[in-house]
């Protein structure tokens, strides 16, 4: 497992804190690529997975195996999973890497298939199948917190979308308003803000810039001061805004490879 490394996770307490007063909390890091959007999701993740259900955007380029808390990879039926090392070809099976592996036929199977204390890695073959696990989590049945962390969150709620893609991002802000008042937070990554569609922006509580991010437009943030941030370093920005800073993860020596197999249209989700 990675080595820890002590985060400034004080002055993330607004974030990072939840009581049933308050709610949920919206969150959207951004900067450039290899600023440190994984690595700050998987510090967040390794905090909040103490005392809350952590929920993982599963990708193709498997940042989960870098977690610091055990992993239960929640992947749909007839999924391939081969993980190879980093030197040589060598194939290891999921479970000889993660804790837990699991398998779902429906999406509303997912919920079930989740561990506390653990990272939750959840793969989908339509990106799209995001909105029916956001709208099954915010019907569940029960109050304990839920924190999704979701990098590249353009790729669910792209800039400018047309036909029904715009129906079904109209509906997924509609969803994250819910969150708040059903105990749901999301943490979500992007290289450029302006990539995300304004509806969602909209909905957003927290904006955490990184090394060459471009500050959101009426930004109290100066974008002179985010152009000349440090490896690590952070700002966040509510209300007001206030620096912090974070280290990196050792890399484990195992890169994965995964098939999800035919992957529907979008257009097959209907709302």
């Amino acid at each position: 497992m990675p080595r820890r490394v002590e985060v400034d996770f004080k002055v993330l307490d607004d974030i990072l804190k939840k009581d049933y007063d308050h709610g949920g909390v919206t969150v959207l890091v951004s900067g450039a690529k290899g600023s440190g959007k994984t690595t700050l999701l998987l510090r967040l993740a390794e905090n909040l997975a103490k005392k809350e259900l952590v929920i993982w955007r599963g990708m193709f380029s498997c940042q989960w195996l870098f977690s610091l808390v055990p992993v239960n990879l929640i992947l749909p039926c007839k999924t391939k999973v081969i993980l190879i090392k980093e030197q040589g070809s060598e194939r290891v099976s999921p479970e000889s890497v993660v804790e837990y592996v699991s398998y779902y036929s429906d999406v509303n199977e997912v919920y079930r298939c989740t561990k506390k204390k653990a990272l939750n890695v959840i793969y989908t073959r339509n990106i799209y199948d995001w909105i029916k696990i956001f709208e099954f989590l915010i019907y569940r049945d029960d109050v304990r917190f839920v924190d999704i962390l979701f990098d590249e969150i353009e790729d669910l709620f792209p800039l400018n979308p047309a036909g029904e893609i715009w129906n079904l991002v109209e509906y997924g802000a509609r969803l994250l308003k819910e969150f708040r008042k059903t105990y749901i937070s999301l943490y979500a990554a992007t290289q450029k803000v302006s990539d995300v569609d304004y509806r969602i922006l909209n909905k957003i509580n927290y904006f955490v810039y990184l090394r060459g991010a471009k500050i959101r437009k009426n930004s109290i943030v100066e974008q002179r001061i985010v152009n000349f941030l440090n490896p690590g370093v952070a700002i966040i920005e509510g209300s007001y805004y206030q620096y912090f800073r974070f280290s990196d993860i050792n890399r484990p020596p195992v890169r994965a490879k995964i098939s999800l197999g035919e992957t529907p249209s979008p257009l097959s989700y209907t709302i």
